[in-house]
């Protein structure tokens, strides 16, 4: 008799220790939004990029592992400190999962990852006082922007976007503090080919929600340099190059008595093979980079530079050397030194303009 009373009040032990741990003492089960510091809930948000495995600009994607840790007061998590030697409750892996299932947490979602994430591991901590941390370490790729205005001089902000849907910012509040930037900024080891690292900045941002709301959310962004010197000659070159094709029509031509040496249909033979040149660079940088063709870029504007001196060149072998256009209208004298300012001057201009514009890239 004594031992089925002694299982009786056991069971019953069990049956109440086990509602506690899915309802707190106002009856609510655990899984609601805490309400006893009032609204919204903080959640104090952190991300650390561990690795940057790739970059594609062509794609407006990267391929990174981060480390988002979330943070957060539900005081109906208390317990007694002497409770537990390590001073805090400690879940990992699957046992994290679980305890997640039973308990409220800001269900944050990366909102640019692209498909899945190749690797997740979930890490959460329970203190005394109620505090709670969650650690989410993700590999995956993520969708960015990209700004190609300074290109190849550039400098991108890979962002990774943290976002909840489950309550609106009135509710829940993602925020951080100078320990979270602290964080953020912990992993000096972080290297990729071709791209200079430098610090992570967070910012709070919204996005429209049910109901004209919004939901809160966290932008981390890390500032990577470009740091390829090989685009400098595989870009650049060629399109400097490029310049000088045009710029033969006026430096191979001479006058004797007032007379142009070299037949117009030879020069305009020249543009044309440089327009050939110039088209085929463009489709293979077009190819290479697709970003560049949609945007305002110094690539773009030497391309457009040399459409124009190609322009000119021509109109020289025609108006100048073929029809002698300035000679019909003002004379020989005139025509002679206009061909001497050309001679200097177009190239001037045309490479003054390219130098100005990788300068003002580059600074």
């Amino acid at each position: 008799m004594t031992g089925r009373l002694a299982a009786v009040f056991l069971a019953l032990a069990v049956y109440f220790v086990g509602g506690a741990s899915v309802a707190s003492a106002d009856g609510k089960p655990l899984t609601s939004i805490p309400e006893g510091l009032g609204f919204p809930v903080i959640v104090r948000t952190g991300v650390n990029f561990l690795e940057l495995n790739e970059v594609n600009q062509n794609d407006g994607t990267f391929t990174a592992m981060v480390d988002i840790r979330l943070r957060w007061t539900d005081s109906r998590l208390a317990f007694p400190a002497n409770m537990n030697a390590a001073g805090y409750l400690d879940y990992v892996g699957p046992a994290a999962k679980a305890k997640l299932e039973e308990i409220w947490s800001p269900q944050a979602e990366l909102r640019n990852l692209v498909g899945t994430a190749t690797y997740e591991k979930l890490g959460l901590r329970i203190y005394p006082s109620g505090a709670t941390e969650l650690m989410q370490r993700t590999s995956g790729t993520f969708s960015t922007g990209f700004d190609l205005s300074r290109f190849p001089f550039d400098r991108q902000r890979l962002r990774i976007e943290l976002i909840t849907r489950a309550e609106s910012d009135r509710r829940v509040k993602f925020d951080f503090r100078q320990d979270e930037l602290e964080f953020s900024n912990t992993a000096n080891s972080v290297e990729s080919d071709g791209w200079s690292i430098g610090q992570l900045e967070l910012s709070q941002t919204s996005y429209p929600a049910w109901r004209g709301e919004l939901n809160t959310g966290v932008f981390a962004e890390l500032l990577v340099q470009r740091n390829q010197p090989s685009l400098l000659a595989t870009v650049f070159v060629p399109l400097v190059a490029s310049l000088l094709i045009p710029l033969l029509v006026f430096w191979l031509n001479r006058k004797e008595e007032g007379v142009f040496m070299i037949e117009a249909f030879e020069l305009t033979n020249i543009v044309c093979g440089g327009l050939f040149a110039v088209v085929a660079l463009n489709f293979t940088i077009n190819s290479s980079f697709p970003g560049l063709a949609v945007g305002d870029n110094p690539v773009m504007r030497l391309f457009a530079l040399n459409y124009i001196t190609l322009f000119i060149a021509l109109g020289a072998s025609l108006f100048l050397y073929r029809f002698n256009v300035i000679r019909a209208w003002f004379g020989q004298y005139v025509q002679e030194e206009f061909f001497l300012f050309v001679n200097w001057g177009i190239p001037a201009l045309v490479m003054a303009t390219a130098v100005a514009i990788i300068a003002l890239a580059a600074v």
